[in-house]
């Protein structure tokens, strides 16, 4: 752009987010021509979100971010016309929903009126130690006036501390029965914009719904490799226009993703610190990288400990297998211990992979650079 001209945008969001979500969401309003507004504190001051936004204010520590007061005084000050939410609590809170919205802002996420009507997931009763591992999945929604679309499912193949870090697509016959059902609880608790309807189920059980979430997590990324939708841009159109464009159709790829966290598998998975000195992310065909990271960074154990999300994707499942494994020996981080959690993949093919660990599936080794990676496989 030529110095003193000045760039037109459409709308000005600040994005209450750090992190992977973060930098997602930005690129999302620049490819629609929407102005962004990121918010740090101290420990966040040269983060990778930070830099990429148009503007950037600072907020008083971690909990700044879910500060509600303090996000509409920056959305003031800055001349912003919306607020997101990002994929933290604050997501899910009705009360602050209702306030920016108020306060003459645009919230992106669920309404308020949703948000307060979320039911609580059903208590399992009587499930015994033997009855195997629960298995959980979430159908990606995008919802207008006129109709509502389910973008695909995915499967939560390894968490850790209660969040997922790696997901793979749904099997075609799971995902159709999932997504009727996710449709019909979207209907019924009338959602509008982006909403992931959570399953979950025992070995040889039927699927239970647990409810709607309005949260955009990192591993929605794994839909839309998927499905060929852009979701986190529906979400931001669909906030502002309620008849905005909806897909007519989805395919339906194989996707695998998987987490780069820091965290220190030799000291009891401890969340590691340090400097980022060099790094090296995966690319090539099918290969998508959702990243929270850049030299010179400072990862502070305090703070969200995931560095990327990697997605890959491929029309079959052995390809997409293949780019699986392809992508995560590209990783390279120094400086910051990482641990990589790798879904869907039977065994190590790679002789520098140790033994697997019967109880979690997970194999340890140790990356160039002296950096340890956890692949876990299930």
């Amino acid at each position: 752009m030529p110095d003193g001209q000045v760039r037109w945008h459409l709308h000005k969001v600040v994005i209450a987010a750090r992190g992977v979500v973060a930098v997602r969401i930005i690129r999302a309003c620049k490819d629609l021509g929407f102005a962004t507004v990121a918010v740090y504190d101290d420990a966040d001051i040269w983060a990778l979100h930070a830099g990429l936004a148009d503007e950037a204010y600072a907020v008083a520590g971690a909990d700044g971010y879910q500060d509600v007061e303090s996000l509409i005084a920056v959305a003031h000050r800055s001349g912003a016309d919306a607020v997101h939410p990002g994929d933290g609590r604050l997501a899910l809170d009705a009360a602050a929903a209702a306030t920016v919205c108020g306060r003459g802002l645009v919230w992106i996420g669920a309404s308020p009126a949703l948000l307060a009507r979320r039911p609580p997931a059903p208590a399992r009763q009587g499930r015994g130690k033997d009855e195997g591992p629960v298995q959980r999945a979430q159908v990606d929604l995008v919802a207008g006036a006129a109709r509502t679309v389910a973008l695909g499912a995915r499967i939560a193949a390894v968490s850790r501390r209660g969040v997922t870090v790696a997901s793979h697509s749904a099997p075609r016959d799971t995902a159709a029965e999932l997504a009727e059902r996710a449709l019909v609880a979207a209907g019924d608790l009338g959602l509008q914009g982006y909403g992931a309807a959570g399953f979950e189920r025992l070995q040889d059980e039927d699927w239970r719904f647990l409810g709607m979430s309005a949260r955009l997590p990192s591993e929605h990324a794994v839909v839309e490799e998927q499905s060929g939708v852009d979701i986190a841009a529906a979400q931001l159109a669909l906030a502002f226009d309620a008849n905005a464009p909806l897909p007519q159709a989805v395919r339906h790829w194989w996707a695998f993703g998987f987490a780069v966290e820091a965290e220190d598998g030799a000291r009891g998975a401890l969340r590691a610190a340090g400097v980022v000195s060099s790094f090296q992310l995966p690319s090539g065909p099918g290969v998508r990288v959702d990243p929270a990271l850049r030299k010179g960074q400072v990862v502070v154990p305090s703070r969200d400990n995931r560095l990327a999300f990697v997605t890959v994707s491929a029309a079959t499942e052995v390809q997409a297998r293949e780019r699986l494994l392809r992508a995560a020996g590209e990783i390279a981080v120094r400086g910051v211990t990482t641990t990589t959690w790798l879904p869907g993949v039977n065994g190590p093919a790679d002789p520098e992979f140790t033994d697997i660990a019967p109880d979690t599936g997970v194999v340890e080794t140790e990356a160039r650079g002296g950096t340890s990676v956890r692949f876990a496989f299930r």
